[in-house]
């Protein structure tokens, strides 16, 4: 999906304590939006080079973050493909995350393959259990 992005301002706190994590200087990065959630969490994306993560602004005083990470660590620990959880800023409310990229999976979807997906969706929640 190549749409045209906006940056953010690179100096927003999250970018720099993102950035400090993966040591990458401050003045050298892209730091794009990315769509959210119905919450109060913000995601972004860090780029630098050919690399990108994905870097999380969440309130702890709106969300419950030990919570997103226990899932994270339950859904991972279960051999789950879930984003690896790189830094966390617990006081901040800031998390650096593995970036899986921003393919969506209804464009794949189509006659021939939905029941594939579905199936192996299907598995997957039977794992959670």
């Amino acid at each position: 999906m190549n749409t045209p992005t906006q940056q953010i301002d690179i100096a927003h706190p999250a970018a720099w304590w993102a950035a400090d994590q993966l040591k990458i200087p401050r003045d050298k990065y892209r730091f794009e939006p990315v769509s959210g959630d119905a919450s109060f969490r913000q995601y972004f994306r860090l780029r630098f080079d050919e690399q990108s993560w994905v870097v999380v602004n969440s309130p702890p005083a709106k969300e419950d973050n030990g919570a997103f990470v226990s899932v994270l660590k339950r859904l991972s620990d279960a051999g789950i493909a879930v984003p690896s959880l790189l830094g966390w800023h617990e006081q901040q409310g800031y998390m650096l995350l593995e970036d899986f990229g921003d393919q969506l999976l209804l464009p794949l979807l189509n006659t021939e393959s939905v029941g594939g997906y579905y199936s192996q969706a299907m598995n997957l929640m039977l794992e959670m259990q």
